[in-house]
């Protein structure tokens, strides 16, 4: 029974090379989109259709559980740093508020003005001059107007 299914695997892998590159990456993006409990269900699946004359080696089991639970502990170091640095952003442009800016909004157009406000749509933040949005990453230039305008009067 087993020469059959590995006869079956085989057979699968033999295709032309440019079906080959079109069908690894569909295969990637569907691995990639695996989670926790795909890799649970999997190794369990395994575990009930194990040859019960070759048990599966329990460091093996060990092993796939320890690498389960590395990729649980990455996805929620992930999400914590995501969540981290959208809090970080959107601290940093409430700051700008009343501020001067240069900057470039998402299509490139040049903006500079003060800042009105701030808007988070779908974890991105930009600071509005105007009704002009100007994604944070793409501020060029930050000045205080007070500050700029006691220097122009003193100098005078």
């Amino acid at each position: 029974m087993s020469s059959t299914s590995s006869t079956g695997s085989t057979g699968s892998t033999g295709s032309s090379s440019s079906t080959s590159s079109s069908k690894t990456s569909s295969v990637s993006d569907k691995w990639s989109s695996l989670g926790v409990d795909d890799f649970m269900k999997l190794m369990v699946t395994e575990l009930q259709n194990q040859d019960p004359t070759s048990p599966t080696d329990t460091s093996q089991i060990m092993s796939q559980v320890s690498q389960i639970s590395a990729i649980q502990s990455n996805q929620q170091l992930t999400k914590t740093m995501s969540s981290l640095q959208l809090q970080q952003n959107i601290s940093t442009a409430s700051t700008l508020i009343g501020k001067e800016v240069n900057g470039k909004t998402a299509s490139g157009d040049s903006v500079s003005g003060v800042v009105d406000y701030v808007l988070v749509d779908d974890g991105d933040v930009s600071v509005y001059v105007g009704e002009k949005a100007i994604p944070v990453k793409n501020i060029l230039e930050i000045y205080d107007p007070s500050v700029s305008s006691d220097t122009t009067s003193s100098s005078t």
